[in-house]
């Protein structure tokens, strides 16, 4: 009787942690939607960073991608392994480090290098889902 027990309590934690872990969303089904950036840091600090705040991303379920941003629209693909985003769009792959992925936020970063001196400069994105 006790065997039956240990079994019936193992196979009830086993169905209980099934259920609670398959209910956690995947970055994969989280991303899809419409993103609005809100805000953008830099490191070193860039006051005209803020500029991109207002872009608009939507990624959608087939792997397809838009962006808006001022009033220039795009259009590409985009993957997602483990917290890497990558977007391709017109050609010009950019790889992310999703920092924060949720049903309402998306917060992700990448380095930038400028034209101008070669420097790296990190940018961080935040975006609500619209």
């Amino acid at each position: 009787m006790k065997n039956v027990f240990k079994i019936l309590t193992v196979v009830c934690f086993v169905a209980a942690m099934t259920t609670f872990t398959s209910c956690k969303k995947s970055n994969e089904d989280l991303i899809v939607g419409t993103w609005k950036c809100t805000s953008v840091q830099t490191v070193p600090a860039d006051p005209f960073a803020n500029l991109l705040a207002g872009v608009i991303f939507t990624f959608n379920a087939d792997k397809t991608m838009a962006v808006n941003s001022f009033g220039e629209n795009g259009k590409g693909t985009y993957s997602i392994k483990g917290n890497t985003l990558t977007m391709t769009v017109e050609n010009d792959p950019r790889t992310a480090e999703i920092k924060t992925l949720d049903k309402k936020k998306l917060t992700f970063s990448y380095d930038e290098v400028d034209d101008e001196d070669g420097s790296t400069i990190n940018v961080t994105m935040n975006f609500d889902k619209q």
